[in-house]
């Protein structure tokens, strides 16, 4: 039974698990501004029919204004899910799901978020349905300059880490979580990347030591720039930037080599509306 009267529902994730598949319904209030939610969990069997549902949110257990999602780490399957807690306030939540009778564990917060009041509007009237949270900037744009990817999930090489990061997209305000495969947190803490207010967040890794990196690029005067911002294990920061003259961006990547202490800044330049023109890469030393 919906949630709100006269409400819009969206399936919001699934995920395959031990051969099964786990869903979320989202049951959004209609018109509202911030993307108020209920949330139902749903297995479902062989056919894909549903063979147990639960709803997790009743009366005043409602959720968002960002998108719950399910994922698996270290053969487990959790629930990730925001919850509003002040006026431009809301944390980031997980519990482990029970895949027999989907029943949660006791919540964890793992991350504090207060965006910008504004920028967390344009966010709201402007975010897809996928996975990433992507913001649509324009109806007639291609590439990262329209399209931004505003929520990222990664694991270290080795799966002992995992790094979460989220931003509205419309600013260079990011907050991250460093946390262990059983999701206890490690640190969390919020940043501003160099550059305008119109950054892009391209990509972000995670080292097996917990070191993390975000890859960002912006436009400046007659020139791109990509740049890697370093998150080392101790909360230290440190910026490495590359200028692209008279080019733009089309993407922006960090990659960590396996084996070794380095990583990679890589992407794809343009100079003019539709052809990609060439490459850059360059090698860091996590530990400059």
């Amino acid at each position: 039974m919906s949630q709100f009267p006269g409400t819009e529902v969206a399936n919001a994730s699934s995920i395959i698990y031990k051969e099964e598949m786990f869903s979320l319904s989202l049951d959004f209030k209609k018109g509202a501004t911030n993307y108020i939610h209920a949330i139902t969990i749903r297995k479902h069997g062989k056919d894909f029919g549903v063979v147990k549902s639960l709803q997790l949110s009743a009366g005043e257990k409602i959720y968002g204004p960002v998108k719950s999602f399910l994922k698996s780490v270290d053969n487990n399957l959790y629930l990730f899910y925001y919850k509003e807690t002040g006026e431009d306030k809301m944390q980031l939540l997980v519990s482990k799901v029970n895949p027999e009778n989907l029943q949660l564990s006791e919540t964890v917060s793992l991350q504090d978020i207060q965006p910008n009041g504004k920028h967390m509007g344009f966010y709201n009237r402007s975010v897809t349905n996928d996975e990433n949270n992507s913001l649509l900037k324009s109806f007639y744009g291609d590439g990262p300059k329209y399209l931004y990817k505003t929520f990222f999930f990664e694991l270290s090489p080795d799966g002992s880490k995992v790094l979460l990061v989220w931003t509205t997209g419309w600013d260079n305000q990011v907050f991250y979580s460093i946390l262990n495969k059983d999701m206890t947190k490690i640190r969390s803490g919020d940043i501003k990347l160099p550059g305008d207010d119109r950054v892009a967040l391209g990509s972000s890794c995670i080292d097996n030591s917990g070191n993390s990196y975000l890859v960002y690029h912006y436009s400046n005067k007659k020139q791109d720039i990509a740049g890697l911002f370093a998150i080392d294990r101790s909360g230290k920061t440190n910026v490495n930037q590359i200028a692209i003259p008279e080019a733009e961006v089309s993407s922006a990547f960090a990659r960590i080599k396996q084996g070794d202490d380095m990583i990679f800044l890589t992407g794809t330049y343009k100079q003019n509306s539709y052809n990609l023109s060439g490459v850059f890469k360059q090698q860091f030393d996590p530990a400059a």
